[in-house]
């Protein structure tokens, strides 16, 4: 699909036009080929089974098509490998209480917050084992 030249082009090569200005308006639509086209066509097989040869596009493609493209950065990875670890953390602070305010008020909330990342701290600094060079006792 080329947004900007407002065409699609099935795998055989076939091209169908439609208004570019549709994926400005985010409102999504149906491109359809031509039956004749598609009747005898050798990559049918790769094409949909459905009879009615149509294209769905998506009303934010251009945006998916961009973000698809972003994903395959190495920033994009980088900056997932943080989400990763962020989204560990976030699951292990609601085993601990966080999932559920059990208290009314900012402060009091805000507190528990607090307790269940004391929890969460002690588990991982006791996970980790003793320091380096730090002799338990005899």
């Amino acid at each position: 699909m080329d947004a900007d030249a407002g065409t699609l082009t099935c795998p055989a090569g076939q091209t169908v036009r439609f208004d570019p200005g549709r994926l400005q308006h985010h409102k999504g639509f149906v491109v359809s080929f031509a039956a004749e086209a598609c009747g005898a066509c050798p990559l049918k097989a790769r094409c949909t089974p459905a009879a009615a040869r149509q294209v769905t596009i998506h009303p934010y493609e251009v945006e998916l098509r961009q973000a698809r493209a972003y994903q395959r950065t190495p920033a994009f990875r980088e900056r997932y490998r943080l989400r990763a670890r962020i989204e560990r953390i976030v699951r292990q602070l609601k085993t601990h209480g966080a999932r559920k305010a059990r208290y009314w008020g900012r402060i009091k909330v805000r507190f528990q917050l607090l307790l269940a990342a004391i929890n969460h701290n002690i588990k991982e600094v006791m996970a980790a084992g003793p320091p380096v060079g730090v002799v338990g006792p005899a």
